[in-house]
């Protein structure tokens, strides 16, 4: 049987060809999504275990606190550096103080800060504590001197000698004195930094008499775990050691379990919709491949085949497509991993560690799953094909009945009704809603939609097809008629498009939904005519000097300060936002329950979700912790009613600045004097913040477009990762179209025979092929709007989202893709059987 099974496929090298293609892709995806995951982690494992080589040992505050700003951890004494350095087993002590401060280029324009953060840091003079080496220049030697890395030298056009700005968030003067590489290359995947003196960098990022941390280096002979326990005894309560590697393991447990896990987890997402899209393409292919071989099957079994020897030559079959497919595919992922090294590197966010790094799992894992994806795809097939009677070798044809099937019926019904029940409940259920009703109830329909396609072909394309029959004649009808007398193939041909327009609709319906409610908020509470927003969490922010500037400009009534921050509540981290919280009332209008303007420095005001999260009514007390390890008491002052652009809390900035090293302000919401122009305001506000290098200032309108512009270019990703799903559903559809017209030889031929020209054939097949990819279009439209709005419904309770958005201009696209991939799919199998010689056609058995 297995000699069969290789025969079947040598046999048909370009229906092989067009079913490796989707497993192919599929595993692509997988395999480079899991080499590019470990290379970047093997990346960010080298960077650290870089900057830590030198390094035995590290003394740091006990409490840290993760924000997007990165670990900040409790100050240490200053003073304890002589301490530490006066223990035997410590051959030297180096203290660090690190925060963030921006470079101004040769053209006095800021050098990085749009993603790779810029770094700031004392320089350290010990080479062996120091990941970074000086190349050209020497090392500060005062306040008003920097060493900056090699990298952003050049892209600011600077040298050994220029005179330039650090933007700390305040411009600071200083003067390059050296330049630096990062090990042997020019930087840190696209981050800037800038060493300076030791006191300039206390003054500018934390506190004199204070660092972040102190650097031990073991004497000889003395191990990181000896070092560890030697200094312990000398560290005061609030202060802890730990080894090098222990520092290394955790910096790096750390980015993956943030930014690497949901970037990992943002491809595999998209890797698994390729992977169940090429399963139900090769399902599809196999299942007509059998009914191909009803007669093939029944000789077989008359010849003395037992079931489980045709089952076996149809699984044989998929192994064989399985195993070539997942070999191709994972080298294609290798490619695909390599492709993506190197463009994160061309937009300047390579990192130092060199090539891929490919790891057994990562590599055997997707050709698994390529091959047990394949067979599982098999197993119907293969099933039906060993209950063929031998009877059946003596029948001309097969007689499809999927869409008269009383049982299918009777269960998807039951699946879909119930689905539908579950989702009513969102809208009845007020704030008690749980995105696993959402999930459960969008289940239930999906899996009873794929159990009644094949009973809904006949009726919907058969309303789908009216427009076709009107324009095109006999053609348009003959294609209907062939779209839909084969129900169960043309519903498994067109789920592998529904699947992905679903998906595409469902995340467009997201995006268009978030965008509503940035409409609404803004609308609605955003009273200030003018905004000033850094988006990226890398810089040191706007300056306080420049805010101050602009809050005594004539054209201004106020501009209020908002900055990103973190803190402890119960235990668990709540992101907060910073102000000044009688401030609030001259940019935003609030609703809720208390004032902000009557908020004292020991209060807090928390959304009304964080409230019912934490159990907290106006004047309950808690304690709050601060970055630095401080617990604060805290009395709630106001509750808000939830606002994208406050977030789950707000904390007085009078109070959350004494905790932090450095202090950053992301935004400025700036209202206008009365009577004064926008436009005027805001040439004024512009002005001085070109003299601070912050920026554009934006009016309402073009703030609220802003943030609309980055939800599309994420939907732009998301939309091309998509199209993978869609390419596979295209190979699916002309490769089932191509076995259908390998199927209907003589039909065709008897077509041309009675006087169908090669015009009105190759119309026929595109249009039945459009008919496909519309039914699937439709119905993936249909359950993508379902599932979206089941979705925000569920969102709605725990995030503010406004309500529910349908982007009927942006669905006709999709609709007009759908059609689209029809067209496309048809032209080869419609060229096809336009060729077909009529003798040999109307001849074939």
């Amino acid at each position: 049987m297995w000699r069969l099974a290789v025969r079947n496929l040598m046999a048909h090298p370009r229906r092989l060809i067009g079913t490796c293609a989707a497993v192919v892709l599929g595993v692509a995806f997988l395999a480079g999504t899991l080499v590019f995951s470990d290379t970047m982690r093997a990346s960010f494992n080298d960077v650290f275990a870089a900057a830590n080589a030198g390094t035995d040992a590290i003394v740091q505050g006990k409490h840290s606190v993760s924000s997007a700003r990165g670990q900040q951890s409790s100050p240490v004494p200053e003073s304890l550096v002589a301490t530490l350095q006066g223990v035997p087993q410590v051959k030297t002590a180096v203290p660090g103080v690190q925060g963030f401060g921006t470079i101004l280029g040769a053209d006095s324009q800021p050098i990085g800060g749009d993603g790779p953060p810029t770094v700031a840091s004392n320089w350290v003079g010990d080479s062996s504590a120091n990941p970074y080496r000086i190349v050209q220049g020497h090392a500060p030697t005062r306040a008003g001197e920097m060493v900056i890395n090699a990298d952003a030298a050049a892209k600011g056009s600077l040298s050994v000698g220029s005179k330039t700005e650090l933007l700390t968030p305040d411009p600071i003067p200083m003067t390059v004195v050296g330049i630096v590489n990062f090990g042997n290359a020019g930087g840190l995947g696209g981050t800037s930094y800038a060493g300076l003196m030791l006191a300039q960098a206390q003054q500018l990022f934390g506190k004199p008499g204070s660092v972040d941390a102190i650097m031990l280096q073991a004497n000889p002979g003395t191990s990181q775990e000896q070092l560890v326990a030697a200094v312990k005894p000398l560290l005061p309560a609030n202060v802890e050691a730990i080894t090098g590697e222990q520092k290394t393991q955790t910096d790096t447990e750390r980015i993956q379990s943030g930014f690497l896990n949901y970037f990992t987890t943002f491809l595999l997402i998209f890797a698994v919709i390729a992977l169940v899209v090429a399963t139900f393409s090769i399902y599809n292919t196999l299942t007509v491949i059998v009914a191909q071989r009803t007669r093939e099957s029944a000789l077989l079994r008359a010849l003395g085949s037992t079931k489980r020897q045709v089952i076996a030559s149809v699984t044989g079959e998929a192994v064989l497509i399985g195993v070539l497919s997942a070999a191709i595919g994972v080298g294609a992922g290798i490619a695909l991993a390599a492709g993506l090294h190197a463009l994160l590197a061309a937009v300047g966010f390579g990192l130092p560690a060199g090539g891929l790094t490919m790891t057994m799992p990562s590599l055997v894992w997707p050709f698994v799953v390529g091959v047990v994806v394949t067979v599982v795809a098999s197993l119907v097939p293969a099933l039906r094909a060993s209950r063929v009677r031998p009877v059946e070798a003596l029948r001309e044809v097969a007689v499809d009945t999927s869409d008269q099937s009383s049982n299918r019926r009777a269960f998807g019904w039951m699946l879909a009704i119930l689905g539908l029940l579950t989702l009513s409940t969102l809208a009845l259920s007020g704030d008690e809603v749980f995105l696993w009703r959402a999930g459960v109830g969008g289940a239930a329909i999906f899996v009873g939609f794929l159990l009644l396609a094949p009973t809904l072909v006949p009726p919907v394309i058969s309303v789908l097809g009216w427009p076709i029959r009107m324009s095109r004649g006999i053609a348009g009808s003959l294609a209907t008629r062939n779209a839909a007398r084969n129900p169960r193939r043309t519903a498994n041909t067109a789920i592998a498009l529904l699947l992905g327009v679903c998906v595409v609709t469902l995340f467009t319906i997201f995006a268009s939904s978030t965008k509503s409610s940035i409409d609404a908020s803004v609308a609605g509470t955003l009273k200030a005519q003018l905004v000033m927003s850094n988006n990226g969490f890398s810089g040191a922010g706007y300056s306080p000097a420049m805010v101050k500037q602009i809050d005594q400009l004539p054209d201004v009534a106020a501009a209020v300060t908002f900055s990103r921050g973190t803190v402890l509540v119960a235990g668990e981290q709540l992101d907060v936002t910073v102000t000044d919280p009688q401030e609030l009332g001259n940019v935003l209008t609030l609703a809720g329950k208390g004032s902000a303007d009557g908020l004292q420095q020991d209060s807090i005001a928390v959304s009304a979700t964080t409230a019912g999260t934490h159990a907290l009514t106006l004047g309950s007390s808690l304690t709050v912790g601060m970055p630095d390890g401080t617990a604060l008491p805290m009395t709630v002052g106001m509750i808000y009613d939830d606002e994208p652009s406050l977030g789950p809390a707000v904390v007085p900035r009078d109070v959350y600045s004494q905790h932090v090293r450095q202090m950053a302000i992301d935004s400025v919401l700036i209202s206008t004097a009365s009577g004064v122009p926008v436009d005027q305001a805001q040439a004024s506000v512009q002005h001085v913040a070109d003299s601070f290098h912050a920026g554009s200032v934006q009016t309402k309108s073009e703030y609220i477009k802003s943030a609309a512009g980055q939800i599309d270019q994420l939907l732009t990703i998301i939309y091309a990762l998509l199209a993978l799903a869609i390419l596979i559903a295209l190979m699916g559809i002309t490769n089932t179209l191509s076995l259908s017209i390998y199927e209907r030889t003589r039909e065709l031929g008897l077509l041309r025979a009675v006087g169908q020209t090669r015009s009105q054939l190759r119309s026929m097949v595109r249009w039945e092929s459009v008919l496909i990819a519309v039914f699937g279009t439709v119905t993936g439209l249909v359950l993508g709007v379902i599932l979206g709005w089941a979705c925000i419904r569920a969102l709605q309770a725990s995030q503010p989202i406004a309500a529910f958005s349908l982007p009927i201009a942006q669905l006709l696209v999709v609709g007009l893709v759908g059609m689209g991939v029809g067209v496309v799919a048809g032209w080869r199998p419609a060229r096809r059987a336009s060729k077909l010689d009529i003798l040999r056609a109307i001849s074939v058995e």
